[in-house]
């Protein structure tokens, strides 16, 4: 398998004559106009817009690669079988020689590390963050993750809806904290002052410069600078940005 994939992410193959329509009925982004040897990045939503899975998308002829968390993989694959009835698709888990390098994300540096995809903004949902945010809560607009000319895809006119309806009241944010123990996907935020949940975290890493965070937070809030999390309210949560969110 190629070295720069990390441990935390496993890949899956979808091949078959129908692979991609099928994919393309699915997920967030243009699965039948992503050239071979390319890769974006991609979502899978339900129909009431909220996101699944979020993962690469790399094409390799009229196959396709998809990497994704390894805790939510078998959840993922299992309800994705669902939709395939009689079309000719296989999804299986990828063979190393599937995988002789894996194309970099348009926009990035090619690194796939946990803290290179958090410094870089990329969200990867867990299974104690499936199905709770939008795919523009997670900035998945702004990182070119979704079509919004491209047709029919579970969720899509709730998703195309928010982007015409204007202001999306939540946003991936990054943030930092001293913590020496590590937030965990789906720990709860809060204000100081307010025992109310304002958001999640999403994804974390653990560095030599302190625990680096992604997090979705309602948006008043990330201008505040600092916020803690629920089960750690002594352990301030610096926000230090919104990662790319204008809209």
């Amino acid at each position: 398998m190629s070295p720069d994939l990390p441990e935390l992410l496993k890949p899956v193959k979808v091949e078959g004559a129908d692979a991609a329509a099928f994919l393309h009925g699915q997920f967030t982004t243009d699965v039948i106009g992503l050239a071979s040897g390319k890769s974006d990045l991609s979502a899978w939503c339900d129909a009431k817009g909220r996101v699944i899975a979020t993962f690469i998308l790399a094409r390799q002829g009229e196959a396709f690669l998809l990497l994704l968390p390894d805790d939510i993989k078998e959840a993922f694959l299992k309800r994705l079988k669902m939709f395939v009835l009689r079309s000719d698709v296989v999804i299986a888990d990828a063979l190393e020689e599937d995988i002789p390098q894996w194309p970099p994300l348009p926009g990035t540096d090619g690194d796939l590390s946990e803290t290179a995809l958090i410094r870089q903004g990329i969200p990867l949902l867990h299974p104690e963050t499936s199905g709770r945010f939008l795919p523009q809560e997670l900035n998945l607009d702004d990182l070119d993750a979704i079509s919004f000319t491209k047709g029919c895809y579970p969720g899509q006119e709730i998703i195309a809806r928010l982007r015409y309806r204007g202001a999306v009241k939540r946003r991936l944010c990054h943030a930092t904290t001293d913590n020496p123990a590590r937030l965990q996907a789906g720990a709860a935020l809060r204000t100081e002052a307010e025992d109310r949940h304002i958001g999640a975290v999403i994804n974390s890493a653990i560095t030599g410069e302190g625990q680096k965070l992604l997090a979705v937070l309602e948006r008043p809030f990330i201008q505040s600078g600092c916020v803690v999390a629920e089960d750690f309210p002594d352990r301030p949560v610096w926000l230090t940005k919104e990662t790319t969110g204008t809209g």
